[in-house]
């Protein structure tokens, strides 16, 4: 194999011992393609992590090792998150777009590598080893209000506020200064977080440095981010002045370009440097539903529409997803002309590196991890979690270059730029078996094509919904390219 493994041993714990609430002892070896040894130790600590993903069989976990080490040939560190990334067929998208961002000039995306994972003994799959968001020279490079708080007194009970929740501490006026670092992130609620805030539109952000926050802190940063708000809410430009343009022009582009259906939701990070009254966006984090393998699927109205690469944007997230959980800044901002003009000139200036991303990237991460998806694709079952739309990971590879030709070409247009052309047609033909009750009827279709209903056979509209496709049971799609024989019914 061309990747490191990792194995785990808990000794006398079995596998289910593993949960979310604690951590518990592990062995950890981890060995190098060419079959060194890189790290071999007792006494690390694993738990469980994620909140979807953490219902699956293939679960994530997170790591804290026995000592700081650079864990796949990257930084050392003792914090290290190992992601199941089990509702990508693929298991590049993640990677792809932390490794994009640093290119698209967004600082302190995680630095992450694949590894196959053995814990007691059993093949646990294909894992993305990936740096945790936080504090730290390696990691996002600003104060460490943390540690700060760590020295200057114990945290007492948490305290709570309508609006905010942080610790109350034996020295409330210390550190003496707590204007940062800060890392935010945007999530649906701040009732599982000791530490976090609501601004007056219910946008919910948690404080996740320093974990240990007091109530001062707290309610510092949530005045930045409300005059964020207000600011916004009047369609006053002065937000600029207030938040790093740069940095949130990079991050739409991305979140934007990628099709994220988890975009400005949660896994939505912001920073505060010290001493700097401007608010940073970033790093990206949780891309695993995007470019069209998005977990979001409305089985009754028949469709999922972030495959559809051509008209739905982040901006109009809000009216593409069921929830009143996005928060709406980067739509707000947009409709500043200053901004705008940024995100332009942004866009041209990193199209150069998407085009790289497209023709050259996506085909080199595909084949460092083939074999390793090879077997996790052995080990579980993708269909049963809609990870990927075709059986085959090169058809489900060639399904993530398409659609993001169509991203490029859908931005080109919205900024005024050539069109971006792009052959999906290899040629061939495949067949296309339409299973209506007991009955069968087949019909060919060109590589490459799309199916519209009108091609296929009549059917009782009133008996049954429409067709879905055999092998994940997700409603048909006119955005899905015919790349291999398939399988439609009637439910």
């Amino acid at each position: 194999a061309n990747l490191h493994t990792i194995f785990m041993d808990l000794k006398t714990d079995s596998l289910d011992s593993i949960t979310k609430d604690d951590f518990i002892e592990t062995d950890i070896r981890v060995v190098t393609p060419n079959g060194e040894i890189s790290y071999d130790e007792p006494g690390n600590l694993v738990k469980g992590r994620g909140n979807s993903t953490w219902e699956l069989e293939k679960k994530p976990y997170f790591l804290k090792l026995a000592k700081k080490t650079g864990l796949c040939g990257m930084e050392p560190d003792k914090k290290w998150l190992l992601l199941a990334n089990a509702y990508e067929s693929t298991k590049i998208a993640n990677k792809l777009f932390y490794d994009f961002s640093k290119d698209a000039g967004l600082h302190y995306a995680a630095d992450s590598e694949w590894a196959d994972l053995y814990i007691n003994g059993e093949y646990r799959g294909n894992y993305l080893v990936c740096e945790k968001i936080d504090v730290g020279s390696n990691r996002i490079d600003i104060d460490n209000l943390e540690k700060e708080n760590d020295r200057i007194g114990e945290a007492y009970d948490i305290y709570v506020t309508p609006s905010a929740r942080g610790y109350l501490t034996d020295r409330p006026d210390f550190p003496p200064d707590i204007s940062g670092g800060y890392v935010i992130e945007k999530d649906v609620t701040i009732e599982d977080s000791p530490c976090g805030f609501m601004t007056d539109a219910e946008n919910c952000f948690v404080v996740t440095s320093p974990d240990n926050a007091s109530l001062t802190e707290v309610f510092y940063i949530q005045s930045y981010f409300q005059n964020i708000e207000n600011l916004l809410n009047r369609q006053d430009a002065r937000v600029l002045q207030y938040i790093d343009a740069d940095s949130f022009a990079r991050r739409f582009l991305i979140e934007e370009t990628a099709l994220n259906s988890d975009a400005f939701i949660t896994s939505c990070y912001f920073y505060k440097k010290r001493n700097d009254e401007k608010i940073y966006a970033g790093p990206i984090w949780d891309f695993d539903s995007v470019l069209g393998e998005s977990d979001t699927v409305d089985h009754e109205d028949m469709g999922n529409v972030w495959l559809n690469y051509d008209e739905t944007t982040v901006l109009a997230m809000d009216k593409n997803r069921a929830t009143t959980a996005v928060l709406s800044w980067d739509e707000q901002l947009y409709e500043l002309p200053e901004y705008r003009t940024i995100v332009k000139n942004t866009y041209m200036e990193i199209l150069p590196q998407l085009e790289i991303l497209l023709n050259e990237r996506i085909d080199l991460y595909a084949d460092r991890v083939r074999q390793s998806v090879a077997l996790d694709s052995v080990r579980w079952n993708y269909a049963e979690v809609e990870a990927g739309h075709y059986s085959s990971f090169d058809n489900n590879i060639r399904y993530m270059k398409f659609f993001l030709a169509k991203r490029i070409h859908f931005l080109n247009r919205r900024f005024g730029l050539e069109e971006y052309l792009y052959e999906n047609n290899s040629g061939g033909t495949h067949s296309i078996t339409c299973v209506i009750g007991e009955h069968e009827s087949i019909i060919s279709m060109e590589d490459g094509s799309f199916l519209n209903p009108d091609l296929l056979p009549p059917y009782d509209q009133e008996k049954y919904t429409g067709w879905f496709y055999a092998w994940d049971h997700t409603p048909l799609s006119e955005y899905l390219p015919v790349y291999e024989d398939m399988t439609l019914y009637l439910q």
